[in-house]
């Protein structure tokens, strides 16, 4: 999904599967703890069946392989320690069958029944959802677990060049766009320049503002006649070319 951010608050992501355990929405943390261990998209993750992961004695498997739907490619996937204990215990709790989708639709669940994965439009659906619930801000969607695991291995110390080859990327250039890094770099340079100014902030304090602004004191005001005045046509001005600034952007973040 474009213009999709990661959960760069890392307790926020935990509040988030928290909040689904808490709601009765097991599956749908499940989903959370695949998508992010195994940083598959989305529409790769809904179609993973439970033999590809459980063997038959109900023990999670060392790792699996996906043919990414996008790109064709064959991906081999290690299962971790940690999410191999979690798909064991719903294993065994839940008894899913082993040759269904481990995001089996149901009814009352999604619209779609049968033996079909949920859909993207309602993983992004139930991820919005709780993602406000949860206070986080930004563009949540389907592809945010995948794309915060990118940003954390990034911020962990894991070189921008590993995390581009485990996500199949083209090039670097990419990798760094899609887990959210330029936007890190584009505040991080406006916050460094922003502190050469900082001594003006003294300038501002509340202590030493005058008690009422020379803008505000109402004196000269002057009669206008009726009909638009060039000040206001100034102001509508800016107005229409913030509009058309914030469209630029929000275009610019959805191209990516």
């Amino acid at each position: 999904m474009k213009g999709v951010e990661p959960i760069r608050d890392f307790d926020k992501f935990l509040e988030l599967q928290k909040r689904l355990i808490q709601d009765n929405m097991v599956k749908e943390c499940l989903l959370l703890q695949v998508m992010y261990n195994t940083n598959l998209r989305v529409s790769d993750a809904l179609f993973i069946r439970w033999d590809s992961v459980i063997t038959r004695e109900g023990k999670a498997r060392k790792d699996f392989a996906v043919s990414e739907r996008k790109t064709s490619k064959w991906k081999w996937i290690p299962i971790t320690d940690q999410l191999g204990e979690v798909l064991e215990h719903y294993f065994e709790k839940y008894q899913p069958k082993k040759n269904s989708f481990m995001f089996k639709s149901l009814s009352g669940r999604v619209k779609r029944k049968g033996s079909r994965p949920w859909t993207r439009v309602y993983v992004y659906t139930f991820l919005r959802r709780y993602a406000r619930k949860c206070g986080i801000e930004g563009r949540i969607g389907a592809h945010t677990p995948r794309k915060t695991w990118g940003y954390h291995a990034y911020k962990s110390g894991i070189d921008v060049y590993e995390i581009m080859r485990i996500l199949n990327h083209s090039d670097v250039k990419s990798t760094e766009t899609y887990i959210g890094l330029d936007d890190d770099k584009i505040r991080e340079t406006y916050n460094l320049m922003s502190n050469k100014n900082q001594a003006a902030t003294k300038l501002f304090d509340l202590d030493t503002l005058p008690e009422e602004s020379r803008h505000m004191s109402g004196k000269n005001t002057k009669v206008k006649p009726k009909g638009r005045s060039r000040r206001a046509g100034t102001v509508a001005k800016a107005g229409n070319q913030a509009k058309a600034g914030n469209q630029a952007i929000s275009k610019m973040k959805e191209s990516r």
